[in-house]
């Protein structure tokens, strides 16, 4: 069936709804065009205030006759002024990192074991460790950093956050949060962490919030201060599945990846050339 509720539905997006109808049971709305009309939202969950959106790469890139950079941001932002959550979920997220996806669609339902913070403990783990776990639970897996912290609980590793010197905004902190991920609701968790960080450290700490999965909310509420939003990232997709960071492709970088490289055209145009 390559449908939903009778409307034509992409792979992606109708196992993403098979997904949510086995662990929620509240009414799903499929399609929807009344609510932030005439935007359509993928699965709107009335009772959660919430929304998953499946982004097929295809459809939702970029091309010489359209602009998708602020599609999506536009229909979180209308989406919030009702009260609504939208998470974007990326086709190449949902091929590429489908249990992590899963693991965060089972928090955005209220699905997840909830613990306080207070039931764990705080250690500094190693960088295998702190690998091993987020690559199994952060939709966009692990990148190096110079400090690991986890939280334990019954010495089970329930959460990781690992940090490094600022990469962008080096003006608002020397330290970033580079990572942060549970395997459990950890009541409190982001909070402990940052404590536990800054007591070494002493020193102020930034970070991002992914506007994908969530406000930030749980930023805030462990003492950090609203700055900005910032302009919406991208990356650059291949038909073989082959996916780019727009931070591989700076500068220099950009000859690495591309086949023929010409200096008279800019990084987007050179990029789009090479397929």
């Amino acid at each position: 069936d390559l449908t939903i509720d009778g409307k034509a539905a992409s792979t992606g997006h109708r196992e993403i709804h098979a997904f949510i109808k086995e662990h929620y049971d509240g009414p799903i709305i499929t399609n929807d065009r009344s609510t932030i009309w005439p935007k359509e939202l993928d699965i709107y969950l009335p009772q959660l205030n919430l929304a998953i959106e499946y982004n097929g790469l295809y459809w939702h890139a970029d091309t010489g006759s359209k602009s998708m950079k602020y599609y999506h941001i536009e229909k979180t932002d209308d989406a919030a002024l009702l009260g609504i959550q939208v998470v974007h979920i990326f086709e190449n997220e949902w091929d590429n990192r489908k249990d992590a996806v899963k693991h965060r669609i089972l928090h955005a339902l209220g699905k997840q074991r909830r613990i306080g913070a207070r039931q764990t403990q705080v250690e500094k783990i190693s960088a295998k460790e702190a690998k091993e776990f987020l690559e199994k639970y952060h939709t966009a897996g692990h990148t190096n950093a110079s400090v690991n912290i986890g939280l334990k609980h019954n010495n089970e590793l329930v959460a990781v956050m690992t940090f490094g010197k600022s990469r962008f905004s080096k003006k608002l902190a020397p330290w970033e949060v580079i990572r942060c991920a549970f395997s459990k609701a950890v009541v409190g968790g982001i909070g402990k962490l940052i404590k536990a960080f800054q007591n070494e450290y002493k020193e102020d700490v930034m970070t991002y919030a992914d506007r994908n999965w969530s406000e930030g909310k749980g930023y805030i509420a462990a003492g950090f201060e609203f700055v900005r939003n910032s302009e919406p990232g991208y990356f650059y997709f291949k038909d073989n599945g082959r996916i780019c960071s727009r931070y591989a492709v700076q500068g220099e970088k950009i000859k690495e990846i591309v086949q023929t490289y010409l200096p008279e055209l800019n990084e987007e145009d050179n990029m789009i050339r090479d397929g």
